[in-house]
This record gives structure tokens, C-alpha cells and sequence, in this order.
């Protein structure tokens, strides 16, 4: 591979963590008794991610170009697509699939989860 960047931060062996915890949650989900604690695959995610934002953070600082605030709407910005995609696929799921009044409880607690339940 002739990208030096690529195959400075491409990690083989986080990949294969991160399939062992994904085959873990679905074994989990999918109810095999032998895999009662598929939870860990989700432990192992949040591992991963605490590894890979600790070296950002490191790499920054050694070039001391690290900012809190920039770092959080960096966050922000990387999470809010898919944030914005599922909670409307969800929306219009909940609007097909759910009777009347089960979907005015999801909108009701829709507002709340955004502050939003005491102005209308």
C-alpha cells in the first residue's frame, strides 16, 4: 500500500476485536444460551473506542494542537448523521408500526428526551 497515512493508523488486530465483539452480540441477541454474557462484545467496543481516542488525544497534545472544545464538536459532528438518520427511521417506523396512542407515548417521550415536554 503506497498511503503511508493509511497503513500508519490501520490497526489488523482491532479489526479482529472488533469482529469477536460483534459475532458476541449477535450470539447474544440471538439467544444462544452458550453465550450468556454477550455483553462483553459491547465492553470490548467501548475499549476499542477509549483506545483509538486516547492516541488522538496523545498525537495532539505532542503536537500541542489539542483543544477540549474542538475535540467535542469533532465528536459531535462525526456522530450527529447517524444520530439524525436513525432517530427519523425510527420516527417513521413508530408511525407504521405502532397503534395510536403507543406513538403519541414515543412523541411524548420524544419531547422529554429533548427538554422539550413542558412547552406543548
Amino acid at each position: 500500500m503506497s498511503n503511508k497515512s493509511f497503513t500508519d493508523t490501520y490497526r489488523k488486530d482491532i479489526d479482529g476485536l472488533r469482529a469477536l465483539a460483534v459475532v458476541l452480540v449477535i450470539l447474544f441477541h440471538a439467544g444462544i444460551s452458550q453465550i450468556a454474557s454477550g455483553f462483553i462484545g459491547v465492553d470490548i467496543f467501548f475499549a476499542i473506542s477509549g483506545f483509538l481516542i486516547t492516541g488522538i488525544i496523545i498525537k495532539q497534545r505532542e503536537k500541542y494542537s489539542f483543544s477540549l472544545a474542538n475535540f467535542f464538536v469533532h465528536r459531535l459532528w462525526r456522530i450527529q448523521p447517524a444520530f439524525i438518520t436513525m432517530s427519523m427511521a425510527t420516527l417513521i417506523a413508530t408511525f407504521y408500526f405502532y397503534l395510536p396512542d403507543d406513538f403519541l407515548a414515543y412523541l411524548h417521550s420524544g419531547k422529554a428526551l429533548l427538554n422539550k415536554s413542558d412547552f406543548g
